[in-house]
């Protein structure tokens, strides 16, 4: 995930998104992929953790399997996945983009990440402001 700028996950949301619209088991069996390649991927780089956005996008995709398949473990492992990003990225009283470096910088995806955060906290999913997911 670092420093190369892959995005797998967002090919985990249109899985979720084309089940949502056609109903295809297929989808539904491709999201349980990325589930447990999400549970075999952490922490992170083996601890060196990831960018904002893949954390927030993570959560939001666990959270999101959640509502539409009221599977529990993805809620808990979405906790899990969030206690990493705030441990990882939390420095100086702020989120950082990534761990590689002691600044915010927008397009690391912080955004994406708080706005995950807080629909895990709050149990509402907040408008995502036109953001795909």
């Amino acid at each position: 995930l670092f420093p190369r700028h892959d995005y797998p996950i967002s090919f985990a949301e249109s899985c979720l998104e084309l089940y949502k619209i056609t109903g295809n088991e297929l989808y539904k069996k491709s999201c349980r992929n990325w589930i447990d390649i999400i549970k075999k991927s952490l922490p992170a780089r083996n601890g060196m953790g990831a960018y904002a956005e893949h954390y927030g996008r993570v959560i939001h995709f666990l959270l999101s399997y959640d509502n539409e398949f009221m599977e529990k473990s993805c809620r808990e492992l979405a906790f899990l996945v969030a206690d990493e990003a705030i441990r990882v990225l939390y420095a100086y009283d702020m989120f950082r983009g990534h761990p590689g470096e002691n600044r915010y910088d927008a397009v690391d995806g912080v955004g994406i990440l708080s706005l995950s955060l807080l629909w895990l906290e709050s149990g509402k999913k907040p408008e995502m402001m036109g953001l795909f997911f």
